[in-house]
C-alpha cells in the first residue's frame, strides 16, 4: 500500500464519469469538507476520502502496473461511486466492483 499514499485523484474526472452513468434530474453534486469527500444526487449523499479510494482500488485489486492508470482507476472508482449511490434500489448496479464492510450496498 505504500505506493497508493502519493496518489492522487482527478474528482474532476470522477464526477463527470459519475454523471455519465448515472441519469439524475439535479446531476450530481461534489462537495469538499475538510476531511471528506461528498457526492449528492438528490436526498442521496455519499461520504468519502482519499483513504477510502485507496481502499477500494485495494479490494478490487487495481493493476498499478497498467499504462493508462488514471482512466483506469477513475473508472472504477466512478463505478464504486454509482453504486453507493444507487444503495436505496438494493442492487448494484456494477456487481463486478468488489465492496468495503462499511459500504452500503453489499449485494
Amino acid at each position: 500500500m505504500d505506493n497508493m499514499k502519493n496518489i492522487r485523484f482527478n474528482l474532476t474526472k470522477i464526477l463527470n464519469n459519475v454523471n455519465k452513468k448515472i441519469k439524475s434530474y439535479e446531476g450530481i453534486e461534489l462537495l469538499l469538507t475538510d476531511d471528506n469527500i461528498c457526492f449528492r444526487t438528490g436526498g442521496v449523499v455519499y461520504f468519502c476520502d482519499h483513504r477510502k479510494f485507496q481502499d477500494v482500488l485495494k479490494v478490487n485489486e487495481f493493476n498499478y502496473s497498467d499504462s493508462d492508470i488514471e482512466d483506469l482507476d477513475i473508472e472504477l472508482l466512478s463505478k464504486h461511486i454509482v453504486n453507493q449511490l444507487t444503495a436505496s434500489i438494493g442492487k448494484k448496479v456494477y456487481p463486478e466492483v468488489k465492496t468495503l464492510p462499511s459500504d452500503l450496498n453489499q449485494k
